[in-house]
């Protein structure tokens, strides 16, 4: 059973992050696993001594110290207790470094608008999040529920689609949810050099694959060809069929024009899904 355990919530006061915060809790719950609330101070560049600061770092903290009195109090709320930890730096780096240095298996983020944690991360921008060390990311949007019983996966890659079929079968299983895997040929056929046949050859076998992995494991999964425009496509898909989780992956072994292509992507979608988004680390290791 694949549960995650050790998770790492990043918060930064908003209602998007403690709305996330208070997500990971429960989802730590079912894995009889933990939480730590992780608040970011930014790091200031010039001398403190010159404007009268005697302690510096109490200055930096005092608003960290603030958003995990926040976070404590959402913990409370959910009869939990949590791990909570400061860091000065830049949060993408500093969420990196904890996840590492704690052992977590995922991080969350709340999005909210302009304001919310995943947009500060690189300045308007969540494509240091998705590249986030070998840890899964969870984002979840302010006031949505997490549930893992409809789950919509998409396979954009013939590198990594194999073993990201796996995790979402392994995550439908521990959840007890429904899979949907969409594969789009147009993917599999940039990859490959016999063009847009060889493409769909590889995505027919890849849907032959999951099927047999999905019968095995005795979970409902319909496999389905992503064809016409990805953005609008994946949009109804998930419309349609009432989903309540999205699956993306993402991995390190792509060319860099790929790896960009994917990023940009996975940015696009995970803004407009009006579900959660947990993104997937392929690489081996992560895996």
């Amino acid at each position: 059973m694949l549960r995650y355990r050790r998770i790492l919530a990043g918060v930064d006061g908003s209602t998007a992050s403690l709305h996330a915060l208070k997500e990971a809790i429960r989802l730590a719950q079912w894995g009889k696993g933990g939480v730590t609330a992780a608040a970011v101070a930014s790091p200031y560049m010039g001398d403190l001594s010159l404007v009268g600061v005697k302690h510096p770092k109490t200055l930096m903290e005092g608003p960290c110290g603030d958003i995990l009195q926040e976070a404590r109090h959402t913990a409370q709320s959910c009869e939990a207790r949590i791990g909570v930890v400061c860091a000065s730096g830049e949060p993408y780096q500093e969420l990196e470094h904890l996840a590492k240095e704690t052992g977590c298996d995922l991080i969350v983020l709340g999005i909210e608008g302009r304001s919310s944690l995943l947009r500060s991360l690189t300045g308007s921008t969540i494509k240091h999040a998705i590249r986030a060390g070998d840890c899964d990311v969870l984002c979840i949007q302010e006031g949505i529920p997490l549930q893992w019983e409809r789950i919509l996966c998409l396979l954009d890659s013939a590198i990594d689609s194999r073993l990201l079929a796996h995790r979402a079968i392994e995550l439908a299983a521990s959840y007890g949810g429904k899979v949907w895997m969409a594969v789009c040929p147009a993917f599999f056929a940039e990859a490959a050099s016999g063009g847009s046949e060889r493409g769909k050859a590889a995505a027919d076998l890849l849907k032959e694959e999951i099927e047999v992995l999905a019968d095995k494991a005795a979970i409902p999964c319909e496999v389905l060809r992503l064809e016409g425009q990805g953005g609008r496509r994946i949009s109804d898909l998930i419309r349609d069929n009432a989903v309540n989780m999205l699956l993306i992956g993402t991995g390190r072994r792509r060319r860099l024009h790929e790896e960009l292509l994917a990023l940009y992507t996975t940015e696009k979608i995970i803004r407009r899904a009006p579900c959660p988004t947990l993104i997937i680390h392929t690489d081996p290791k992560a895996s």
